[in-house]
């Protein structure tokens, strides 16, 4: 089992990096940057041998949680060449590979080091190829390296919901006038495919924000997302958008 940097180890290590310009962030449990008293988590940043680190520990634990390089300073996305994450015992579980700031190839690992799944992308992002594996390293079948959740259906399907059943005479009974709306929802798609925790970006009034809410409920449910395999709740995007015409109602 691969464990990064035990408490002593990782004490050591830090008050060496303060010596070569190492930056220290301090953040609170929402990722808020606070006091060092504060701290929930440490941020690190900081170059060796050529290459730029950007890691993220438990202030408790003094375990790694994250690590990201960069060929440059500034922190682009153009210039990451790699992204790890660790679970809480400092072993790593998910790494990235980068190619001029392109994601090429992903894995994900067991708790002993073994590749539990691979994954490679095209240039959109986008997986064209995966293959899992059991711990001995032999193929599984229907491995699923990682996939978004997705409203059950079509890529039109939540198009038409909303043209169908979005209640006009509410909004214009809101006095909403005429034009072209477009708002954000945010929220969690569970294991068995319901949305909680709805959120809007912004809330343009007039009962929009309600109806847009409304009609994601009984739009029906979602395909879960999946990580590394496995069925798990995710968080989720969808752009709420109509044109309001008080000539033309669907209701």
């Amino acid at each position: 089992m691969r464990f990064y940097l035990l408490s002593s180890l990782l004490l050591a290590f830090f008050g060496c990096l303060a010596q070569n310009d190492t930056t220290y962030t301090y953040l609170d449990s929402s990722e808020s940057v606070c006091s060092k008293d504060n701290a929930v988590f440490v941020k690190l940043f900081y170059k060796q041998d050529g290459i730029w680190y950007l890691e993220k520990y438990s202030n408790k634990t003094k375990y790694i949680l994250q690590e990201t390089t960069f060929s440059e300073q500034n922190e682009d996305i153009h210039s990451i060449l790699s992204y790890k994450e660790f679970v809480d015992s400092g072993t790593l579980y998910k790494r990235i590979e980068f190619v001029r700031g392109i994601k090429k190839n992903g894995f994900y690992h067991y708790p002993n080091g073994a590749i539990r799944g691979t994954a490679t992308f095209n240039t959109q992002g986008d997986i064209v190829a995966q293959i899992g594996y059991d711990e001995n390293g032999g193929a599984t079948k229907f491995y699923c390296f990682e996939k978004p959740p997705a409203l059950i259906g079509d890529a039109s399907t939540w198009s038409k919901h909303v043209y169908h059943k979005l209640n006009t005479t509410r909004l214009f009974r809101n006095k909403a006038p005429n034009g072209n709306y477009r708002l954000q929802l945010l929220f969690y798609v569970a294991i068995d495919g319901t949305v909680s925790n709805v959120t809007v970006d912004k809330d343009p009034g007039y009962g929009i924000k309600e109806e847009a809410i409304r009609l994601l409920r009984t739009a029906g449910k979602w395909n879960a997302g999946i990580i590394n395999g496995k069925k798990v709740q995710l968080p989720a995007r969808l752009t709420f958008a109509f044109k309001l015409d008080k000539q033309v109602t669907n209701n």
